[in-house]
């Protein structure tokens, strides 16, 4: 496994899609699409290498989580990639919560590239090395 992303989408049907996309890259994957309370305890329980949070469906909640997940010691260091969204709420996003990837659905694969796990010693292969 590549490492550990959790995601967080209020599209139940598209969290899904994300999920098997992600997985098939290589990566764990585990997922919250109904409260953004129980993501964030799920993220406490389980730490992940990356959150990836989704802005295409009710932007507030993701923003909420990701300044939950800031203000808390315990997860304050979790890196946070915001995916997609209206450009007002990716806007809003960018001002609110500082240190945080934003990019497209395209590019996610892409962008996560960044959070791989690798053993000491272990180099890069020459895909991540070129962005």
């Amino acid at each position: 496994m590549k490492g550990k992303v959790f995601i967080l989408d209020f599209d139940v049907v598209a969290v899904a899609a994300h999920e098997q996309y992600l997985y098939e890259d290589g990566w764990e994957v585990y997922s919250e699409s109904v409260d953004n309370r129980l993501a964030f305890d799920k993220i406490k329980a389980d730490r992940p290498d990356v959150v990836v949070i989704y802005l295409s469906a009710m932007p507030a909640y993701g923003r909420a989580l990701a300044d939950n997940l800031r203000a808390s010691k315990e997860t304050a260091g979790i890196p946070i990639v915001f995916v997609d969204g209206k450009d007002k709420a990716v806007k809003k996003a960018q001002e609110e919560i500082a240190n945080a990837i934003f990019t497209t659905q395209e590019e996610i694969l892409g962008e996560l590239l960044r959070f791989v796990r690798r053993e000491p010693g272990e180099k890069a292969d020459i895909q991540e090395l070129e962005l």
